[in-house]
């Protein structure tokens, strides 16, 4: 890397790890430098023949071209010894065994009085089996005084791999020429730059000790004209061709030589895609990922550039890169590259999978999938009918009701009037459309049976391929949330979901199986009716695995975990929490949904028991709830964020807030949340001292509940409600109903105590007795000397323990050990 200096000398950086290595070249009589383009390769051989007074012969390949190539090294080697540069051009480039096996010897044989270093800059270009062969049985071999230096942008070659590996060949790889802090710092201050270390680091995290970058960087930083120098001095000497395939690069962000041929990304070879990968500036090769990308102190530029160019110069580029995108089934990029050149043919004929645009239906892209829906050309939309039916789904995930009475519709008069589809293909449309519109007619149990015995009329086999592999319960662990939606009408609501669900299993092929039983179930829980509840359970459980419909099994193991928390058996109730995370399972790319799941039925317990430290921290703040959840089960979540608000005592925002999540409830009419959340709203209340307040608003809450007999959410929350109720009273209405709530709450109570209590006593979080005591010392800050010492065991054996402890309790330092016997 070079330096400024005020004197105008030619002076070369180069850290102290690459000198070493350089050092080292007299050594060898072959030397490969390895790196991309950009990392100083030829300046480090520059700097090798200033501090060297022995010939230094460079030949710089220009081209593939072997011949050119060999007669520049026979010239070179000519200088010194004509006869055998004579010899070496009358056999030429070496062909076959036979031509190795000549040169090699011609060469071994030419006698110098000093050292010849002959550096072949480019070599990658020349590269080929026949004098990678040759190269590699000359080095250890020489005995002459000549050395051959290397210098490439990557080694496609096993037999030069192979030469390394032996010792024979002197290696110089990228990790010698990359930058440290501490190298950036000493850069910076050779150029007259002085900086601190938290100012090298975030070099260093930008340009990943790249040199070029480096350079850059320093130079942005001395006259702010970072881009400026990019476009002269590197983009504007590039062909159009090459600047397409980095714009296509940087929109599809990185990328393998397999899936550039795979999808056919480009018309090179793989020979020449590796030669244009691995030679451009522009572009870095991740090793852990195994694949190509621009470099980050490139990407703003490119950006800039990309969105300065007119659409229809761009147009080729973003086609290329939606096809590759949609080869990758992330859908949602391509339609943003298609969106952009208004090809909305390409968007509306793609049939992605519905689970794989779910992922990315938040609120920061509705207003993009409204365009879609919105503009789109009514030519595009016509015989796609696949697409059409999606967007219904995709309305309804945004709550967009008024449009998704309108536009169902539409789809249907299009499939109805298209004369070119034959009957089985319309009806088969038909009753896919009408099972969607069932769907998104979300918790009208009535409404949605009927668009399901309407699709069942169409249908000629199942027809829930859109929406198969999405959680039916949205990621919400309580059927009653979702279904529970008429304050009196528990009951009816059940009877209803129990007559729809066996069209919807006949449509869907089993999706959501079980989740009759489990509202079942949740209502006669709710009633404090523990064995008929626990019945219903595994009856859930049993139909829900034999579909692997692990949505409803979650809600079903939540359920029984509630119920232990009634008996105080505590060992039940460990193995139902445990069981509520779902660790190393596929989910078809819907990880993040079934994580949303398993932590709002992990909440949901801890929340119960009063343990707010336990809850998962994106359920302790309103704005990451929101961001992570659906607006389904948001006020689901709502439920575990309010009363983590009450358990850290911040009354005063819980009741800031709770006309809002009040509100969230009533999107979908949900009773169950309006229940919890008024004796939440009682409970703050109370601990502010407005004590009249706190019994007229629990009263509300018991006016909801009253006439489905649902006393659970009040027995939950029997510790924070009970001096309301007995210091206050209730009126008439109330008092059988609050009487059977201190009945149920006295043994709930009793069960929550034993259970926290075996808690304390048995729960060594999974560890064994002597794993717990090295544990607890280790988090003492003691050594593995000193706990060895402590204990009277080997230090091996603290050792081994401790590995076991870290896998137990999945940390990775005794810091994380500290902060977890902290937490507990």
């Amino acid at each position: 890397m070079k330096i400024n200096d005020p004197n105008g000398e030619n002076i070369i950086y180069i850290n102290e790890r690459l000198r070493n290595k350089i050092d080292k070249i007299p050594l060898y009589d072959i030397t490969v430098i390895d790196a991309p383009a950009g990392y100083g390769k030829t300046e480090a051989a520059s700097f090798f023949s200033k501090e060297h007074k022995d010939e230094v012969r460079t030949i710089s390949v220009l081209s593939s071209s072997t011949e050119i190539f060999f007669y520049d090294l026979c010239d070179a080697l000519g200088l010194y010894d004509s006869v055998a540069s004579v010899l070496l051009k009358s056999i030429g480039f070496p062909q076959n065994d036979g031509h190795i096996a000549k040169i090699r010897e011609i060469i071994k044989n030419i006698r110098l009085q000093d050292e010849l270093f002959i550096v072949i800059d480019n070599y990658h270009l020349v590269s080929c089996d026949e004098f990678n062969t040759l190269i590699s049985s000359l080095a250890g071999n020489m005995n002459n005084k000549i050395h051959f230096i290397m210098i490439m942008s990557y080694i496609d070659s096993q037999i030069v791999r192979n030469g390394v590996e032996s010792g024979n060949i002197l290696y110089i790889g990228k990790e010698y020429f990359v930058f440290t802090q501490d190298d950036i710092c000493e850069y910076y201050r050779l150029n007259g730059l002085d900086i601190n270390e938290e100012e090298s680091n975030a070099i260093y995290g930008l340009t990943k000790g790249f040199v070029t970058s480096i350079e850059l960087s320093l130079l942005q930083q001395k006259v702010d004209i970072k881009d400026k120098i990019i476009k002269n001095i590197l983009w504007d000497r590039l062909s159009d061709k090459t600047k397409e395939r980095l714009m296509l690069l940087f929109i599809i962000d990185s990328v393998s030589i397999k899936e550039i041929m795979d999808f056919k990304i480009s018309v090179m070879t793989e020979k020449e895609l590796l030669l244009f990968m691995n030679t451009s500036y522009f572009i870095e090769y991740d090793t852990g990922k195994c694949r190509y990308c621009i470099r980050d102190i490139f990407k703003d530029f490119l950006k800039e550039i990309i969105t300065d160019t007119e659409k229809e110069s761009k147009r080729g580029i973003l086609e290329k890169a939606g096809a590759v995108f949609i080869k990758r089934d992330d859908f949602f990029a391509a339609y943003k590259c298609f969106y952009e050149i208004d090809e909305w043919e390409k968007i509306y004929c793609s049939k992605p999978e519905f689970h794989k645009i779910y992922p990315v239906l938040k609120a920061e892209n509705k207003d993009f999938f409204m365009e879609i829906i919105k503009e789109c050309p009514k030519e595009a939309r016509k015989k796609n009918y696949y697409f059409t039916t999606l967007m219904c789904l995709v309305l309804f995930f945004y709550n967009e009701r008024n449009y998704l009475i309108q536009y169902p519709m539409e789809i249907v008069y299009d499939i109805e009037e298209d004369n070119e589809l034959n009957d089985m293909d319309k009806a088969n449309y038909l009753g896919n459309l009408y099972f969607v519109k069932g769907y998104t007619e979300f918790n009208n149990i009535e409404i949605m049976n009927g668009f399901y015995k309407q699709a069942l009329d169409y249908s000629y086999f199942p027809v829930n391929g859109v929406t198969s592999k999405i959680p039916f319960n949205f990621s919400c662990p309580s059927i009653l949330h979702l279904y529970h939606t008429e304050e009196e009408k528990a009951d009816e609501e059940l009877t209803k979901l129990v007559e729809c669900m066996p069209y919807y299993y006949e449509l869907s092929g089993g999706h959501g199986k079980g989740a009759d039983a489990l509202m079942k179930a949740e209502i006669f829980f709710n009633r404090g009716e523990f064995d008929a509840a626990a019945i219903l359970c595994h009856k859930s459980l049993y139909m829900s695995d034999s579909r692997e419909q692990y949505s409803i099994s979650v809600g079903a193991k939540l359920l029984l975990t509630r119920i232990c928390l009634n008996n105080g058996k505590y060992d039940d109730f460990k193995q139902n929490y445990d069981s509520l995370s779902m660790k190393n399972m596929d989910f078809n790319g819907l990880d993040h949904e079934y994580i949303v799941l398993s932590e709002l039925a992990k909440g949901f317990v801890d929340i119960t028991t009063d343990n707010a430290k336990r809850v998962s921290k994106w359920l302790t703040d309103w704005e990451t709830v929101e961001n992570n959840v659906n607006i389904m089960c948001m006020s689901y979540a709502d439920i575990i964020y309010g009363k983590w608000l009450l358990l850290t005592e911040q009354y005063t925002r819980f009741l800031g807030i709770s006309g809002e999540l009040l509100g969230v409830a009533s999107i979908f009419s949900n009773e169950m949340p309006k229940i919890y959340l008024y004796i939440y709203i009682a409970i703050a209340n109370n601990m502010l001292g407005n004590k009249d307040k706190a019994v007229r608003i629990l009263g509300t809450a018991l006016d909801i509940a009253l006439a489905n007999s649902f006393v659970m959410p009040f027995v939950e929350n029997y510790t924070h409600i009970s001096e309301i109720v007995t210091s206050y009273g209730m009126d008439m209405k109330h008092r059988d109903f609050v009487k059977k709530i201190a009945g149920v709450a006295a043994k709930y109570g009793a069960g929550v105590r034993s259970i926290l209590k075996n808690a304390k006593n048995k729960d060594n979080f999974g560890l064994t007795a002597r794993e717990l005591e090295v544990a607890k010392l280790a988090a003492g800050r003691l050594s593995n000397k000193e706990i060895a010492g402590e204990l009277f065991i080997a230090e091996s054996t603290v050792k081994s323990t401790m590995k076991t402890i870290f896998n137990k309790l999945d940390i990775s330092k005794r810091q994380d050990l500290m902060n977890f016997f902290k937490e507990k």
